[in-house]
C-alpha cells in the first residue's frame, strides 16, 4: 500500500538545527498572555511534551523560547511563553510558527510518512532494479506525487496504488509501476 504523507514544514535554526513546525499561533486569550495556537501536528499529546520551542515570524529567523503552560482546548492549544505574560505581551506572537527540531519529530503512524523521509529515496521497477531517484513530494490540487528523476526524464508519479507500490524505508526504495506510467517513459 501506497500509503500518505504528512505536512512538514523544515528550516534551518540560527544553530542550524533543522526545525519542523508543530503549530501555528493565532491570537492572544485571556489576562495571563496565553495565545491560541492551530495544531499541525498528527499527535495531540505532543503538547505535554513541548518545552523548549522556536517561534519564527513570517520572513524571521527562528528565537527559542520557553513555553511555561500549556494546555488543549477543543482543536486548539492554548500556550504562555516566558516573557509574555500578558496579553499586549503575547500580541507580538501572531502567525508565528511554532517549532522544534527534527530529532524530537515523533515517529508518524504505520503506513504514513514525512516528505523528508521519502526524498532522496531509489526508485525501483516492478523487477527490483533501480531506475531512479525521488527528489521530492508535492502535494498537487488533485493528487499527491512523488516527483522522480528516471534516466534523463524528471517524473510527476501520482501516488495512487496503481503508481505507487511499496514504500522500504529500511532499503531507501519505493516501487514505482513504470507500466503505469506509460508513454511519459518514452
Amino acid at each position: 500500500m501506497a500509503g500518505s504523507f504528512f505536512f512538514e514544514a523544515t528550516q534551518k535554526g540560527k544553530s542550524m538545527e533543522e526545525l519542523i513546525t508543530v503549530a501555528r499561533l493565532l491570537k492572544p486569550h485571556g489576562v495571563r498572555g496565553d495565545i491560541k495556537a492551530e495544531p499541525l501536528t498528527h499527535d495531540p499529546s505532543r503538547l505535554a511534551k513541548l518545552k523548549r520551542v522556536f517561534l519564527t515570524q513570517q520572513n524571521g529567523q527562528p528565537q527559542e523560547h520557553t513555553l511555561i503552560a500549556a494546555s488543549a482546548h477543543g482543536d486548539l492549544w492554548h500556550l504562555r511563553f516566558a516573557g509574555f505574560e500578558s496579553p499586549e505581551a503575547a500580541i507580538a506572537l501572531n502567525n508565528s510558527l511554532v517549532q522544534i527540531p527534527i530529532t524530537e519529530r515523533i515517529a508518524p503512524p504505520e503506513g504514513l510518512y514525512y516528505p523528508s523521509e521519502l526524498e532522496g529515496l531509489n526508485v525501483i521497477d516492478d523487477q527490483g532494479k533501480v531506475v531512479g531517484k525521488v527528489l521530492s513530494v508535492l502535494d498537487l490540487p488533485s493528487v499527491t506525487s512523488l516527483e522522480v528523476k528516471i534516466g534523463s526524464h524528471t517524473i510527476l508519479a501520482p501516488w495512487i496504488p496503481a503508481c505507487v507500490g511499496e514504500i522500504d524505508l529500511a532499503k531507501r526504495t519505493v516501487l514505482i509501476h513504470l507500466s503505469f506510467l506509460g508513454e511519459l517513459m518514452e
